[in-house]
């Protein structure tokens, strides 16, 4: 890389940073105001919102660069025609394809910038910060953590292999337990819908259920569950796929094939 390359490199990725900075923090001050009206909620906190917004910032970050690196390559280069630069360089010989190829590079730069926040920072801090922002607002759920989705409401447990929609889902299991811990029913679906009446229908599900005089199954192509588990809740339980690493979209697409 030549001095002069360095030069519109720097020049490029100050404009870039300028105005990532500005839109981000017109951005994260929308996202702020929007988690105060849940302050109050559930055991949801002045200190959540701000946590929210400073984990999501990864994900604005990434969603506003490409908009940033073209202003911002638009600013770094009228900033040098400002200064008269543009001519200079050209009155020495610099053809524009040779100043192309530099904001090139700085793009480049960006992008790079970009695959990283995308692949392994953005998609691990959203999900964290939509988990725990949710889980604040419902105290009364707990969900825990691993490839599967685990939920418990109550006496029910749920655990769900994967998010196909905001509203659907895919190797749905709920295992019901009485007062003493002890297993009375598991129902296997082989998907769920979410039902404004707080329901979700399973489909094609399957239900063993444990009694005293012995072990019972039945097959239903379609039944009701009870639940608070609302559609947001399911979406965190499992990473979305908006969100998911390259790694993580394979997977995913190879599961619904």
């Amino acid at each position: 890389m030549t001095l002069l390359d360095r030069y519109i490199l720097t020049g490029v990725l100050r404009g870039t940073l300028l105005v990532l900075l500005v839109l981000l923090v017109l951005n994260s001050f929308v996202s702020f105001i929007g988690q105060v009206d849940n302050v109050g909620q559930g055991s949801f906190t002045m200190a959540d919102a701000i946590g929210y917004v400073l984990l999501t910032m990864p994900t604005i970050v990434y969603d506003l660069l490409p908009i940033a690196t073209l202003l911002g390559a638009l600013l770094g280069l009228g900033n040098l025609a400002s200064h008269s630069e543009l001519i200079v360089m050209r009155a020495a010989g610099i053809s524009p394809w040779r100043l192309t190829r530099s904001v090139i590079i700085g793009g480049g730069l960006v992008a790079l910038i970009g695959i990283l926040l995308g692949e392994f920072i953005a998609p691990p801090a959203e999900q964290y910060a939509k988990r725990e922002r949710t889980m604040s607002l419902n105290s009364q759920l707990t969900m825990g953590q691993g490839q599967s989705g685990w939920i418990r409401d109550g006496n029910i447990v749920i655990n769900i292999e994967q998010l196909m929609t905001g509203d659907r889902a895919g190797g749905i299991y709920v295992f019901t337990f009485n007062d003493n811990r002890e297993l009375r029913s598991i129902v296997q679906a082989r998907t769920a819908s979410f039902e404004d009446n707080g329901t979700w229908l399973l489909d094609d599900s399957r239900k063993t259920e444990f009694g005293e005089t012995g072990i019972t199954a039945s097959k239903d192509l379609q039944t009701a569950q009870a639940t608070a588990v609302s559609a947001e809740i399911l979406g965190l339980s499992v990473i979305d796929p908006d969100m998911l690493a390259s790694r993580g979209l394979y997977d995913y697409i190879s599961y619904l094939e």
